[in-house]
C-alpha cells in the first residue's frame, strides 16, 4: 500500500530529544518503504485565517485542524494511506510498530500516568488521542473528523475554546458513543514516567506496562508537558537519557 508518513515541527531551536524522536520515525518509515514528508511552520497554512482568528493564542486546536487538511492533501496526491505522527513520538521497537489495520483508519490508545496534588500516583482510564493516526483512501473517517472539527470551531464563542476541543476531548467523547479503531502499540509517556525510565524503569515502568495491557513499540512523550516544568533543562536531559534507555532496551521488562 502506497503510504506517506507526515510530520511537522519548527526547523529552528529544536530540542535534542525532539531530534531523536523524529529520527526514529524517519528510520522506521524507511524500514517499511513508506514515503516521509516533513514541513516546518508553513504547516500552519493548512488552517484557514478564520481558524487562526477563532483559536487566537490557542496553538493546539490550530494544529489539530491543520493536520487533518495536511493528511487530506496527501491523500489527494495519490497515496493510498496517510499517517500522522506527532514530532514527540518515539518509535523504540521499529520492528514491532505495525500500522496495518483492517478498519482503514486508527487513532492512538491513551493511558495517562500522573501524580495527584497529594502526591499519590494516578493512572487514568483508557482514552484516545491523535498523536498517531492514519487514514486510508476511501475511508470516510477523515472527512467526518474534518466536518466535526470545523463545526465545533465555528459554533464555539471566541475565548471559550478548550485547547483539546477537537483533539483528545472530541475523540474521547466520540469513543463513548461509537467504537473507534485504535493503535494499541502506542503508549503515552508523561515526564513523570520518563524520569523513571531514565533511571532504568524500575518503579513506575512496570506499573504502566500493566495498566496499558498491550505491548508498546512507540510512545507519545508528551512534549507539551515539558514546557510546564520548572526545571526544563533538567527535564530535557532526562528525556534524552530516557530515549537512550528505550532505544537501547535497557529498561526493566524489555527484551534485548
Amino acid at each position: 500500500m502506497k503510504t506517506v508518513v507526515l510530520q511537522t515541527f519548527r526547523d529552528y531551536n529544536v530540542p535534542e530529544w525532539i531530534t531523536l524522536t523524529m529520527k526514529s520515525v524517519r528510520e522506521w518509515s524507511a524500514s517499511r518503504n513508506y514515503d516521509y514528508v516533513f514541513i516546518g511552520d508553513e504547516f500552519f497554512d493548512y488552517a484557514p485565517p478564520w481558524v487562526h482568528d477563532k483559536c487566537g493564542a490557542q496553538r493546539l486546536p490550530i494544529t489539530d485542524f491543520a493536520r487533518l487538511h495536511y493528511l487530506k492533501d496527501y491523500l489527494s496526491r495519490g497515496y493510498e494511506r496517510v499517517v500522522w505522527v506527532d514530532a514527540d513520538v518515539l518509535v523504540f521497537r521499529p520492528e514491532l510498530f505495525d500500522i496495518n489495520v483492517p478498519s482503514g483508519y486508527a487513532f492512538s490508545r491513551e493511558i495517562l500516568m500522573l501524580k495527584n496534588q497529594d502526591g499519590k500516583l494516578h493512572i487514568g482510564l483508557p482514552g484516545i488521542n491523535n498523536a498517531v493516526m492514519l487514514f486510508e483512501q476511501g475511508n470516510p473517517m477523515l472527512d467526518f473528523y474534518l466536518l466535526a472539527a470545523e463545526s465545533i470551531l465555528r459554533q464555539v464563542a471566541p475565548g471559550r475554546l478548550k485547547h483539546t476541543a477537537i483533539g483528545t476531548e472530541f475523540l474521547s467523547k466520540l469513543a463513548r458513543t461509537m467504537p473507534l479503531a485504535r493503535l494499541n502499540c502506542v503508549g503515552l509517556f508523561t515526564p513523570l514516567l520518563m524520569a523513571d525510565i531514565a533511571e532504568g524503569g524500575r518503579t513506575l515502568w512496570p506499573i504502566y506496562q500493566k495498566a496499558f495491557k498491550y505491548p508498546m513499540s512507540a510512545a507519545n512523550l508528551c512534549g507539551s508537558m515539558t514546557s510546564f516544568s520548572t526545571e526544563q533543562q533538567n527535564t530535557e536531559e532526562k528525556y534524552v537519557r530516557a530515549i537512550g534507555q528505550l532505544l537501547g532496551r535497557n529498561i526493566d521488562g524489555e527484551e534485548k
